[in-house]
């Protein structure tokens, strides 16, 4: 698996707000000791920025929150080496928004969430027109805000507009993940005037998704879900389907449980609602 490719890392995304105190510059906050299941130490990792950015990558094909703390670990240290690397911060902001699905413990993911955003920005701050800085700014914002419960819904803009910068950048990132977030942000989120939710939106750019990456289950499972919001269901139940029946390689075997499980859930919610129309 690419570095770029543990997409439903992002998308329960509708909370949308920044952490209260999140701080945006200078390092990015160090993670509670009691929270690292981290099997690497950085007196184990080496030296070269070059070489630490290649076991970030080689750490980062592996699914499981033990792996993607090691990145984190190495990120930290590679940034004492070189502390404005565009390279290992997008690293690290991929690393949070992953570990934010890891875990149930709010202050868990929390923790991460905040990480992601200070690693995102700092990425930002060096090179705005790139796609992975962005891209896990708006997953790590809407995961933080996932941890809150006061003034969800003012993030939304946030959100949408770190993934519309992506999208400018590279549509096709993360098998087409700026449509996919901004159409599950446009989906789930309440409509104005509490929010900016739209279904015909969402709709829109979750089609869009399949359309850029139609071998992706997920991008299916996203665009049943937003059909099933607009009472779509025989159109809904084929995408579910194409979730259910999907054939994936080894390296996305937990994420391929997840999504085939929340498929059967959309399925059961069809036939609820035909039972009950």
């Amino acid at each position: 698996m690419s570095p770029a490719t543990r997409s439903e890392r992002q998308l329960v995304v509708v909370g949308f707000i920044l952490l209260v105190g999140a701080g945006l510059t200078g390092c990015p906050a160090a993670l509670p000791p009691n929270l690292r299941e981290a099997t690497v130490k950085p007196s184990d990792l080496p030296s070269a920025v070059a070489d630490v950015l290649k076991y970030t990558d080689e750490e980062g094909k592996k699914e499981g929150a033990v792996a993607q703390e090691n990145v984190v670990v190495a990120v930290d240290h590679g940034l004492k080496q070189e502390a404005r690397s565009y390279e290992l911060l997008w690293r690290g902001a991929r690393a949070c928004a992953w570990l934010t699905e890891e875990f149930t413990d709010k202050q868990r993911r929390a923790s991460y969430a905040q990480k992601g955003v200070n690693y995102a920005r700092l990425a930002i701050e060096i090179d705005p027109k790139r796609v992975e800085a962005q891209y896990y700014l708006g997953i790590n914002l809407g995961q933080s805000a996932t941890t809150k419960t006061v003034g969800a819904y003012t993030m939304v803009p946030k959100v949408v507009k770190a993934a519309e910068a992506a999208r400018t950048a590279d549509a096709n990132f993360d098998h087409a993940g700026p449509d996919r977030l901004i159409g599950t942000v446009y989906a789930k989120a309440p409509p104005w005037p509490a929010s900016m939710g739209d279904i015909d939106k969402g709709i829109e750019y979750l089609a869009e998704a399949v359309k850029l990456a139609p071998d992706y289950p997920q991008n299916h499972l996203h665009y049943a879900d937003a059909l099933v919001a607009d009472d779509q269901l025989a159109k809904a139940e084929g995408e579910y389907g194409l979730v259910l029946n999907a054939k994936v390689p080894p390296e996305w075997t937990q994420r391929a449980e997840r999504w085939k499980a929340q498929a059967q859930k959309g399925m059961q919610k069809i036939a609820d609602k035909k039972a009950n129309p």
